[in-house]
């Protein structure tokens, strides 16, 4: 195990436990080779040196990862607009006094409970990988885009890989 230890603006200085004869030079970060993988290490100190983490193999998401990912993504949103819509109540209570008000509060909270009715159904397609989960994403997109624009463009263009098309069955087409 060679352990290499160094701060911004110093020389770079190596500790070799004898075991192998590799040497690593670096003078930003400090490393620890495993079985010949370089692993980053990160701690709370300089002086302790951190605890050693595993290096992720494999690092590549597949279309199954990409997925489950936005499903989540897309669960977490619908869980955001139920919560206004659980908390529509009080807020209305509070802030509308006006007869006046009440269609614009009628109407808020149709489109809040539409676009939860959305996120949550495109969730629940999308884990269960039916092809309609992919129609309801790009329309999912175009929305999020709007108020949550790095999901809508990596709901967009995941639907839009070789990979989403295999995984729900989509012909493509040249």
């Amino acid at each position: 195990m060679i352990v290499l230890g160094a701060t911004a603006g110093a020389a770079p200085s190596a500790v070799t436990d004898f075991k192998q004869t590799e040497t690593l030079q670096t003078n930003e970060f400090t490393f620890q080779t495993d079985g010949g993988v370089n692993v980053k290490r990160y701690g709370r100190c300089r002086r302790c040196g951190g605890w050693p983490m595993k290096a992720v193999r494999d690092a590549d998401m597949s279309a199954k990862d990409h997925n489950q990912t936005l499903v989540g993504i897309h669960f977490a949103v619908g869980a955001f607009f139920a919560f206004w819509l659980l908390a529509s109540p009080w807020i209305i209570a509070q802030n509308f006094r006006r007869a006046e008000q009440v269609p614009q509060a009628i109407l808020v909270f149709g489109i809040v409970a539409a676009l939860a009715a959305l996120m949550f159904s495109t969730a629940f397609a999308m884990h269960r990988m039916k092809p309609i989960g992919r129609t309801l994403a790009m329309y999912s997109a175009a929305l999020l885009t709007i108020f949550l624009w790095p999901a809508g463009i990596y709901t967009w263009w995941f639907i839009h890989t070789r990979g989403a098309k295999e995984l729900y069955g989509v012909a493509e087409q040249s």
